[in-house]
């Protein structure tokens, strides 16, 4: 009984603290940021921008994905396998020459149009984070690179690797390597010429 009396005194104090609190920061100027000081005005006529532009076809996207990079070859080409979301993608799969156990996939997805643009979106708000984590296993880190902010995912017991960034303000560009560091992937992201 004194149990039930005091978790409710606790969840009253906890409560009226709480309320006490958001109160009281309403009327207080909170400082912002000029890092990067976007309003939803400018989210929104960038996403309109986009959401007004016409989408590149499947043969246009190809470009992105040539037979050959660098010692790699194409060795799976997926267009339009983003077309049941209304969205434009492109998928490649490549193969080393030498070491057929090196697989690097390339995802692009085009970020106009309707659905394009909210994605799109969707990924530089994640992409903006100053992110880094590090485990036993492997690293996840989102940082500027190049004036282009990228994300970074290693898994070292996989053997695997992640690139993710935006390119030209319109196309999400994520880079999968199987049996490969981000090293070695970024060395594969360089010949695309991308960066």
């Amino acid at each position: 009984m004194k149990n039930r009396i005091l978790c409710r005194v606790f969840i009253l104090i906890f409560l009226f603290n709480l309320f006490y609190s958001c109160t009281d920061r309403k009327n207080k100027d909170v400082p912002i940021s000029n890092q990067k000081a976007i309003s939803f005005q400018d989210l929104e006529t960038g996403e309109k921008i986009l959401e007004n532009e016409i989408p590149y076809t499947k043969e246009n996207l190809e470009r992105f994905v040539p037979e050959k990079i660098g010692d790699f070859s194409r060795t799976k080409l997926i267009s339009g396998y983003k077309d049941a979301a209304s969205m434009n993608g492109i998928l490649g799969v490549y193969q080393k020459d030498l070491n057929k156990s090196k697989l690097v996939t390339i995802e692009i997805l085009d970020g106009a149009g309707n659905n394009g643009s909210v994605l799109l979106q969707a990924a530089e708000q994640r992409l903006d984070l100053d992110y880094e984590e590090k485990s036993n296993t492997g690293f996840t880190k989102i940082y500027r690179r190049n004036q282009n902010k990228v994300r970074e995912t290693e898994r070292s017991i996989e053997k695997y690797a992640e690139i993710e960034f935006i390119y030209n303000e319109r196309f999400l560009f994520i880079f999968k390597g199987q049996m490969m560091s981000v090293v070695d992937l970024w060395e594969f992201v360089k010949l695309t010429e991308l960066e």
